[in-house]
């Protein structure tokens, strides 16, 4: 399945893969900030100015960025507070046969993938980060990347394996929400 590719805001991956997955259905949407509001984003002080509302935490145990994985923040409570009929579930999988035959099964439906951006890309930075899951063939998976800006600053699809997103995924961990967030239309 093919999206509109819209590239995120400083810390606003999420909310970037949101807009991208409501455009396709063809709901409304709100800005980054607004979405990522909802979501809880935080960003570090020097990138406040790229925002009007958005707050700056002190880092401890959790990284800047959307927090999802706490309920008053969580995707679900976010579609349901905004009359939007889409309902998310999380699915974990370590096992790259597992998440195989997961992603084939669920080929239609928007699949987000959360994990360890270093890991995956082979880069110093071990933050957490996602893409929208686009197309899956044999052991390779096409990704949107809604923060990588490629030569020409636009969003590219980029290609990885099942089992490199299986293990950046699993380095990112369950208590980040890492693993699929399978979104789907209520009542599909």
């Amino acid at each position: 399945m093919e999206y509109l590719r819209i590239k995120q805001e400083p810390y606003c991956c999420v909310p970037a893969c949101i807009q991208m997955i409501l455009k396709r259905h063809g709901l409304p949407f709100a800005s980054q900030e607004e979405i990522g509001i909802q979501l809880g984003l935080t960003v570090p002080k020097e990138k406040l100015h790229f925002f009007k509302n958005v707050k700056s935490e002190k880092e401890v145990d959790e990284e800047h960025g959307t927090k999802i994985q706490k309920e008053k923040y969580s995707l679900n409570s976010f579609f349901k507070t905004n009359n939007i009929p889409l309902i998310y579930e999380y699915c974990y999988f370590d096992d790259a046969e597992q998440a195989k035959a997961f992603l084939i099964e669920n080929k239609s439906q928007d699949i987000i993938a959360c994990f360890s951006y270093g890991t995956l890309w082979n880069t110093t930075h071990l933050g957490g980060h996602i893409c929208l899951v686009e197309d899956i063939k044999d052991d390779t998976i096409t990704l949107v990347d809604s923060e990588y800006t490629g030569v020409l600053g636009d969003v590219p699809r980029r290609e990885t394996t099942i089992q490199k997103l299986c293990d950046a995924i699993k380095y990112h961990g369950k208590k980040n929400a890492a693993g699929f967030w399978l979104i789907k239309r209520q009542n599909a």
